[in-house]
């Protein structure tokens, strides 16, 4: 599944714009001193999956084990089901800004 992922985004209709993605995404973090990410003091929400190599599941776990107030989150691929992916991914972020920020945000 997850190689079939990875070989349909070639056939994307922009696939120059997708090969550009895959080469600049290893270079695109704004910091990788893991140390620095203690210091963030926001709450935050951290969504990954197992399936998505682009932002690998175990990047967003160590994420969550530096970033004190952090919130980690599991779920379903979009390769798996595009719609599950989108109403658990809605009900996780619903469920993190009506945890951390009053209603009256939301």
């Amino acid at each position: 599944a997850v190689a079939d992922s990875l070989l349909k985004q070639f056939d994307y209709q922009y696939v120059e714009e997708t090969c550009s993605k895959f080469i600049q995404i290893p270079q695109d973090a704004p910091n990788y001193n893991r140390e620095e990410w203690r210091r963030i003091e926001v709450p935050t929400l951290i969504i990954a999956n197992k399936v998505d190599l682009l932002h690998p599941y175990r990047y967003g776990k160590l994420l969550s084990n530096y970033i004190n107030n952090s919130v980690f989150r599991e779920v379903p691929s979009k390769t798996i089901s595009k719609e599950l992916h989108q109403v658990r991914s809605k009900e996780v972020i619903n469920e993190f800004l009506r945890s951390h920020y009053s209603e009256a945000f939301i």
